[in-house]
């Protein structure tokens, strides 16, 4: 199947996005304080764009229109930049790592490329051919 890497990065992206979640929860709760909400954020988009690689991956599928990709690929790339910004910015400095002034401008770029990506979706919607126009 083509594209079989969309539904690779889907999966991988759902399984540590529950493994950090728990983490979270359990291991780092006391270890965060009160960056354990952020964390929470982080896990929440991180999660729900992992499904949401489910549906353009299963969109692309069907349809082959190369906007459900290119979500795809906008998604997957603000997850990484978004969520994983995120975990670092409330991790790294409980080490005594500083690193604020580097990471935390990636975190509104990630948020970015994942509208980006739900504008992509959208458009995508809009090129799909039905079979029946009465519906």
């Amino acid at each position: 199947m083509p594209h079989r890497h969309i539904a690779i990065w889907a999966a991988l992206l759902a399984a540590l996005a529950v493994g950090l979640g728990a983490l979270g929860a359990h291991a780092l709760k006391p270890f965060l304080g009160a960056s354990l909400e952020a964390w929470k954020t982080a896990v929440l988009y991180h999660l729900t764009h992992a499904i949401a690689l489910w549906g353009l991956w299963l969109a692309y599928q069907r349809f082959r229109i190369n906007a459900f990709r290119r979500a795809a690929y906008c998604i997957i790339a603000g997850v990484i930049c978004f969520s994983g910004s995120l975990y670092l910015l409330t991790t790294l400095p409980k080490l005594g790592m500083q690193i604020g002034m580097i990471v935390g401008p990636i975190t509104p770029i990630g948020g970015v490329l994942m509208m980006i990506g739900w504008l992509y979706a959208a458009y995508g919607v809009t090129k799909i051919q039905y079979e029946n126009p009465n519906e």
